[in-house]
């Protein structure tokens, strides 16, 4: 069944968004799968020879899993935080006491955390004093920061493109 175009428009849902945010050793796990992929090709090559050995076809088999552990692994080093746009009235009580510098921008340093909290799909992380005390840690870097920022803003604020040809 087709919807109308009025059918989804009234079916139009809050714009969301995902946040990738490290939590563990991306870098590391990246170069064990790595190593692992190229021992896989390895082992591979030496299990698809006509005198390959039944060791080494096991071999084969136990490199495959090790290596879908380390992309479990690396996986697990990232989370993905869904955030949605804000309903106007509450993305204007918070953005409320920001004022625009002298180069005309906004720092979002003072209410970050509230538009995170405020933003997330996910009910149990809507705490702000909870984002605040994350924000503060070391472990949030500036690109972290800016990155919650870019997501909040594009959300809230940009113009979707959404053009898509026929054809």
């Amino acid at each position: 069944m087709t919807l109308s175009l009025r059918e989804r428009l009234e079916a139009k849902k809050r714009r969301t968004g995902t946040l990738p945010v490290q939590v563990g050793d991306t870098a590391g796990a990246a170069q064990e799968t790595a190593t692992l992929r190229a021992a896989l090709e390895v082992h591979l090559a030496a299990a698809a020879a006509d005198d390959a050995t039944d060791a080494e076809r096991e071999r084969v088999e136990k490199v495959r899993e090790q290596l879908a552990e380390a992309n479990a692994r690396l996986a697990d080093t990232v989370v993905h935080v869904e955030l949605q746009a804000l309903e106007p009235d509450v993305w204007d009580e918070i953005m409320a006491g920001l004022e625009y510098d002298d180069e005309g921008s906004l720092d979002l340093d003072d209410v970050r955390a509230a538009l995170l909290a405020a933003s997330c799909a996910d009910e149990s992380l809507r705490d702000v004093e909870w984002w605040q005390t994350q924000l503060d840690s070391p472990a949030w870097s500036k690109g972290d920061k800016l990155a919650s920022n870019r997501l909040i803003l594009s959300l809230n604020l940009d113009t979707p493109v959404g053009s898509s040809g026929k054809g």
